[in-house]
């Protein structure tokens, strides 16, 4: 196609080619500038050619400096074409080759890839093929994740292949359907399952994984033995292949790529801000890697030595710990409030994340003259706006994963409600709640993540996440009486015991018990 005119673009030169379809280099005859073009398949069904538009059009909302921007999309002479922002450099299998990246330079490539996915995930894109391949340093050292969302067009090809691989009858990505590729993807989809962006999470983890330590997480002797390992084994450990590097950061990896996506680390954003600390801490010489001094020493002495540094340590710290007794008093620790927020209007209900990381919080943000959930990073970052609804949005909790938020809403759509804590659609589970829109509105999780403990009138209700059903929490005399208003209940981590506030008779009492099966607070109160 070197040469030739395609719509208002005239091809220059081709840059590349894979499973995709291939990249050309192009001049934007409209605007005087640079493109590239990639020129898909001319095979597409409707069906496909319907889901690449949607796709394009939802990749092309993200602006994010670590995205590659998506111009337009067009369609000529039977082929689809996807005009995106040129920008020279190497891919990451490019670039390394299968060798490991400096610790700084892999830390710092990792956490620009995570804040990027995070963006996408924030606005239900989950790319579903992220590699090596598919993420690029340009000439300026700017880290871009190329094909985002466009893993849903990915062609059959044999499963032998260690390419992009659509392992089923139909086009479309639901259950059933193996799509990306092998040796990156994540084992819910090497099995065929439906997939949400914690997939990407694993893909992650390898990619990351790989760019530590010059290997591959996943690797076999063919698509079918890796397509294997991905659902069966564990990768060699960080420790193993790359010593230096700090045990947080193989603590981290480890996270990214556990088998349940349960037990998976939850958040890109999380992930992101890790990675910036644990180099930060590097770089200032405050993050110390285990493996420094065995990788440096000869291996006659590596027997000796750590034995004798370590002893060494010990006495030193010894030495210190009882100087420092006898030579002054102990300082006292004074702590001093740091302010979360310092938004204007009124911002009420902050709520802690299980990780200690996010806080969740109502906020009648800039304009408006409603209130709604918001979510932002403990000491950084903008808030994330969860709700859009013209009513009042209060009292946010987190569920004990993470995952998921629950709110009051009042106005017009009033209700218990969830919410992704990455944002998604909302699920109302009851409409029926406390009258009262006060500053004592209170929601706790029961740690099955399944349960809600609500206030509604004077008692205390069991709400189930998955039926919205509803159950009274019954207490014993005399404070099963109508007249004791029961707020604020909070549920202990391991979901067997409850404390609550009971008022009337002109007191109010803090009362605490165990929960039984029969949804009835028993014990001591």
């Amino acid at each position: 196609m070197t040469g030739t005119r395609v719509g208002h673009f005239e091809i220059l030169e081709q840059l590349g080619e894979g499973g995709m379809g291939v990249v050309y280099k192009a001049r934007d005859l409209n605007l005087n500038r640079l493109v590239a073009i990639k020129v898909l398949s001319t095979t597409s069904t409707p069906d496909r050619r319907q889901r690449f538009v949607q796709e394009a059009q939802a990749a092309s909302a993200l602006n994010h400096p670590n995205i590659i921007t998506i111009y337009e999309i067009f369609e000529e002479n039977g082929a689809e074409f996807i005009v995106m922002e040129l920008a020279p450099g190497k891919t990451l299998d490019e670039a390394f080759r299968r060798k490991p990246a400096r610790l700084t330079e892999a830390l710092d490539i990792g956490a620009k890839v995570a804040g990027a996915l995070a963006a996408a995930h924030a606005n239900g894109i989950t790319h579903r093929d992220l590699k090596p391949a598919n993420v690029m340093v340009t000439d300026h050292g700017e880290v871009k994740i190329l094909d985002f969302g466009l893993a849903k067009l990915s062609e059959p090809i044999t499963r032998g292949s260690e390419g992009t691989t659509v392992l089923a009858n139909s086009p479309n990505t639901e259950k059933g359907t193996i799509l990306g590729t092998i040796a990156y993807m994540s084992p819910e989809q090497a099995e065929g399952k439906e997939v949400d962006w914690r997939s990407d999470i694993f893909s992650f983890g390898s990619l990351l994984y790989e760019l530590v330590t010059g290997q591959r997480a996943f690797q076999g002797e063919s698509g079918v033995r890796t397509l294997a390992a991905v659902v069966e084994k564990e990768p060699q450990p960080l420790s193993e292949i790359a010593p230096a590097a700090p045990r947080e950061l193989q603590r981290l990896i480890a996270r990214c790529m556990r088998k349940k996506v349960t037990e998976r680390a939850q958040s890109l954003l999380d992930v992101k801000h890790s990675l910036e600390e644990l180099r930060g801490e590097l770089e200032s010489g405050q993050l110390s890697s285990p493996g420094v001094a065995a990788a440096i020493l000869p291996a006659a002495k590596r027997s000796i030595w750590p034995m004798a540094l370590a002893a060494l340590l010990v006495l030193t710290a010894v030495g210190l710990f009882v100087g420092s007794r006898w030579s002054r008093p102990q300082a006292q620790t004074v702590y001093k409030p740091v302010p979360l927020t310092s938004y204007p209007g009124l911002e009420s209900h902050p709520a802690l994340s299980p990780d200690g990381r996010q806080v969740a919080f109502s906020w009648n943000g800039p304009g408006q003259d409603n209130t709604d959930i918001y979510i932002r990073l403990v000491g950084a970052g903008e808030p994330l706006r969860l709700t859009t609804d013209p009513g009042e949005d209060l009292a946010p909790a987190w569920s004990p994963d993470g995952q998921f938020i629950a709110f009051y809403r009042f106005g017009k759509n009033k209700g218990i409600y969830l919410i992704p804590a990455l944002g998604g659609s909302e699920k109302r589970l009851c409409d029926k709640l406390f009258p009262s829109q006060g500053l004592t509105l209170k929601i706790a999780w029961l740690a099955d993540g399944n349960t809600l403990v609500v206030m509604e009138g004077h008692s205390l209700n069991l709400v189930k996440v998955d039926s919205g059903s509803k159950a009274e929490l019954l207490l014993p005399p005399p404070y099963d009486k109508g007249h004791f208003h029961r707020e604020w209940p909070t549920v202990s981590p391991d979901g067997k015991s409850i404390a609550f506030i009971a008022s009337g008779d002109l007191q109010d009492k803090l009362l605490t018990g165990t929960l039984s099966p029969n949804n009835q607070i028993a014990g001591q109160l």
